[in-house]
């Protein structure tokens, strides 16, 4: 078909209407579709312009939501990438902020903030290689990048490399002298190298160049208590705090200060109102919920980690809060489990590693808790509490030179760290050096004049030394300032008759301290053994009764009572006077506690039982009662559920009784759970080295966990004490296995 072009002028005409119309309805067109990619254009910028303002505000979810629009509209958009980003980090998404910067990097490299902050995740995240890579990279664009210097000084401190950090600091200093950031990181470097004075100096610096610039008062502050100086820190935080009010940072620090030094019900108040009134209410709430842990409050933690489930269960660090009270419980292989698993997810994560450090403690994996331990510094080489948990672990492992190590590390940094002192000390005496155990002591006693440790190991120092004259002035002194230690009075009586001081001449001097504090009922009950072993049983009898009356919470009062009563034949004696007094007193629970003794000791284990009851339904809170209830519970209806809810109550309640500890280990024992077994029971057995039942269990732990040399030394120790116990022939049995199982020359 072919078109006829016209040729008279009307048709020309028309021909010219039509395509002016056909051009005109072109135009029209055109100009709606630039009018459409003009407004398309215009809602991203818009979208982009209000998550900057949620950014600005801190509100990161409505800042993601407003990037995360302008993306569907246009994905390549490297800066709206790089603000998601931003958005994720300010939640603490490192995954997705992670994500979101190599997409912004792949469409646009030169973006200089978003490689400085990839640079930085990699720190955070153990790749080291990879921080220094994007630095570089940052350094090959622009040689004077203060910033990228500052990441390399960081990754150099991570990994101890004090000289290359020392001269990536120097960069910064010749690019920027006058930069808080560089001061700041100046500062962080001689803190890491034990130059404390020049540290605080540069931190004070800092703050002088950048009033503005938080982290210098929380460096600063940090620095204050690594010196000791509390109330400067407290200080420097206060104002932190009225400048920054919307910042969590120095609140959190302030509670952490308070904790420190035991100031428990000022620290649960800020933890309290910010998890009320912000800011970072839900990192309030679950720091609060790690108190009430440390503090053994266990309904309030268990209440509080069920409200944070409730608001987002699987956010890592609700998980990690779920996993500490799974180990406060005893569960550690479940904790351990879930532990590693945000730890795959956030390896980096320097809170929950620690914890899982103390999960392998707990497990009796020390080489486990080393590593990790070890991993956490190199994430966080500052953390204190990382680094004094290693110094305890080798010293737990025997690994006297390398404990000894850590300790003085932390006491280069905070020189005043009494736990860290007693570890060179006790180190020291391990070692057989004497002088140095002595020398630590002395420096514990020039710093904490007032506090009783230094005297107490001063004397012991003295006494490994045959000083025992000298020893013996140094106990008594740490006894006036610690009246109610029982592990120094121990101490104070052994080194009197190593002196060759009289039986007399020791009940005495107990007494008289016993006169001086007479509710102190672990003295009373060293007065009580040292007069049954002179042959005393009317007075050592008296002086049991009267501390069980004084003192009814003091479990091992219980024991050795029942037994002067066992051994004298007084049982039907004592049982008719605990009766009367229930007659007279029917709410009595010492009168319950000792008929459940006494029927113990006759075997009749249900009425043992039924009193313990009645002891814990007068009192609740009763530790001695649910003690003896929960080894009932265990042994003899095999009940391990209760069993274990009960050692826990009592355990909570005296957390320092070593035959709880006993209890509950044993009961962990038997659920199969020997880690956590051997935690419990190496305490009591410390604390209770010549009780045979003791050593009994903790040689059946060692043996179950696959320790078979610590199992054979604990069932041996056990053979040889003095008369038998009731598990003698099942540890004839264990220690025969394991002898069998030896390889033969």
């Amino acid at each position: 078909m072919t078109t006829e072009l016209p040729d008279t002028a009307s048709d020309k005409a028309v021909l010219r209407g039509r395509t002016m119309r056909a051009l005109g309805a072109g135009v029209l067109l055109g100009l709606a579709f630039l009018g459409a990619c003009a407004s398309k254009e215009q809602r991203a910028a818009d979208h982009v312009s209000r998550g900057r303002e949620y950014l600005a505000a801190e509100k990161y979810r409505e800042a993601e939501i407003e990037f995360r629009n302008a993306l569907q509209i246009d994905p390549k958009d490297a800066a709206a990438h790089y603000q998601l980003a931003r958005a994720y980090l300010g939640m603490n998404d490192l995954n997705n902020a992670f994500a979101e910067l190599q997409r912004a990097l792949a469409l646009d490299p030169k973006l200089r903030d978003a490689r400085l902050e990839l640079g930085r995740l990699y720190l955070a995240g153990g790749d080291g290689n990879k921080a220094e890579e994007q630095a570089r990279n940052l350094i090959e664009a622009n040689a004077r990048d203060v910033d990228a210097y500052l990441l390399l000084a960081t990754r150099f401190m991570i990994e101890g490399r004090t000289e290359d950090a020392t001269n990536a600091v120097k960069e910064a200093l010749a690019i920027a002298p006058n930069s808080a950031a560089v001061r700041l990181t100046e500062g962080r470097l001689l803190a890491t190298q034990g130059k404390l004075e020049e540290a605080k100096q540069a931190m004070a610096q800092a703050i002088a160049l950048d009033p503005d610039k938080l982290d210098a008062y929380t460096a600063l502050a940090m620095f204050d208590r690594l010196r000791g100086e509390n109330a400067a820190a407290e200080e420097v935080l206060k104002q932190a705090i009225a400048k920054f009010p919307k910042n969590s940072a120095p609140s959190f620090q302030l509670a952490e200060l308070y904790l420190a030094e035991a100031k428990f019900d000022e620290a649960e108040a800020i933890l309290d109102r910010m998890a009320k009134d912000g800011p970072d209410t839900l990192a309030a709430k679950r720091r609060l919920v790690d108190v009430y842990l440390e503090r053994g409050k266990m309904p309030e933690a268990e209440r509080g980690v069920t409200e944070l489930v409730a608001a987002n269960k699987d956010d890592l660090e609700t998980r990690y809060v779920q996993a500490r009270l799974l180990v406060a419980r005893g569960d550690v292989q479940k904790a351990a489990a879930e532990l590693e698993q945000i730890l795959k997810e956030w390896p980096g994560f320097v809170r929950a590693r620690y914890q899982l450090a103390i999960a392998r403690v707990r497990e009796n994996k020390l080489d486990q808790a080393v590593q990790e331990l070890t991993t956490c510094l190199q994430y966080e080489p500052g953390f204190l509490a990382g680094r004094m948990l290693l110094a305890r672990v080798y010293f737990q492992k025997g690994s006297a030179d390398l404990s000894q190590e850590e300790a003085k590390r932390v006491l280069r940094a905070a020189p005043r760290s009494v736990d860290m002192q007693l570890i060179v000390s006790d180190t020291a005496l391990a070692r057989g050096n004497f002088p140095e155990a002595r020398a630590a002591a002395e420096a514990l006693v020039r710093d904490f004049p007032d506090r009783a440790q230094g005297y107490h190991r001063l004397g012991r120092a003295l006494a490994s030394e045959g000083k025992h004259a000298e020893a013996v002035v140094q106990l008594e002194r740490a006894l006036s300032l610690s009246p109610t230690s029982a592990d120094i009075l121990a101490d104070l009586i052994t080194v009197m008759a190593a002196e060759g001081k009289s039986e007399q001449l020791r009940i005495d001097r107990v007494r008289r301290h016993v006169d001086a504090n007479p509710e102190v009922g672990n003295a009373r009950l060293v007065l009580a053994q040292l007069l049954l072993a002179s042959g005393d049983t009317a007075g050592g009898t008296a002086t049991l009764e009267e501390t069980i009356s004084r003192n009814p919470d003091l479990l091992a009062a219980y024991f050795v009572l029942g037994s002067v009563y066992g051994q004298g034949g007084q049982l039907p004696q004592a049982r008719a006077q605990f009766e009367r007094l229930v007659q007279r007193d029917p709410k009595s629970v010492v009168a319950h506690m000792m008929l459940g003794v006494i029927d113990e000791m006759e075997g009749k284990y249900a009425d043992a039982a039924q009193q313990y009851k009645q002891a814990l339904d007068l009192q609740p809170e009763f530790a001695p009662a649910a003690n003896n209830l929960a080894w009932h519970y265990a042994e003899r209806e095999n009940n391990l559920d209760i069993a274990l809810e009960l050692a826990r109550k009592a355990r909570a309640k005296l957390p320092d009784d070593p035959y709880i500890a006993d209890t509950l280990g044993w009961i962990l024992y038997k659920r199969n759970l020997f880690g956590a077994a051997i935690e419990q029971l190496k305490e009591s057995a410390g604390k209770l080295p010549d009780n045979p039942e003791v050593r009994y269990h903790l040689g059946m732990a060692y043996l179950k966990n696959g320790d078979t040399a610590r199992a054979q030394a604990e069932l041996t120790a056990a053979l040889e004490q003095k008369g038998q116990f009731p598990s003698a022939d099942a540890a004839r049995a264990a220690l025969s296995g394991i002898e069998a199982e030896e390889p033969r020359p």
